[in-house]
C-alpha cells in the first residue's frame, strides 16, 4: 500500500491552545507550529500515524515529511473499527472480524470429541 493512502485529513476547530488532550491532531498542530507553519481553524491538518505508542508530536508526520514508515497496527485498528460499525448490526463484533482477519477458527471442546464430528 502507497503510504500516501493512508493520509488523516481533518479539520482544526479551534487554536492549538484551546485543545486540552494530546490527540493525533494536535500532534499534528504541534509539528506545524515547530516548523513555522501556520493552520487555523477552518482549515485542515493532515498528517499520517507513524507511531501511535507516542504521546508527542512524534506520533505523526505531517503530509510535506519524508515518511519512511507508519503504524501497521493503528491504521489495522481503524480498519476494524470501520467493518465493525458495518457488520455489528449482523452480529459480529471486533474480535469475531479479527477471528476472520487472521484466518483463525473459534472453537469449543467439542471440537476435540467425537461429538464435534457430528
Amino acid at each position: 500500500m502507497e503510504i500516501e493512502q493512508l493520509v488523516k485529513r481533518n479539520r482544526v476547530s479551534k487554536p492549538l491552545d484551546g485543545y486540552s488532550q494530546n490527540t493525533q491532531n494536535v500532534a499534528a498542530l504541534k509539528r506545524a507550529r515547530d516548523q513555522d507553519l501556520s493552520v487555523h481553524p477552518g482549515q485542515d491538518i493532515e498528517y499520517m500515524v507513524v507511531d501511535d505508542e507516542k504521546s508527542s508530536r512524534d506520533r505523526v508526520s505531517l503530509t510535506h515529511e519524508d515518511v519512511g514508515t507508519y503504524d501497521p497496527s493503528y491504521y489495522e485498528m481503524q480498519l476494524v473499527h470501520a467493518v465493525e460499525s458495518v457488520l455489528l448490526p449482523f452480529g459480529w463484533d471486533r474480535t469475531d472480524i479479527r477471528r476472520e482477519l487472521t484466518g483463525t477458527q473459534k472453537m469449543d471442546l467439542t471440537t476435540y470429541t467425537a461429538d464435534g464430528d457430528q
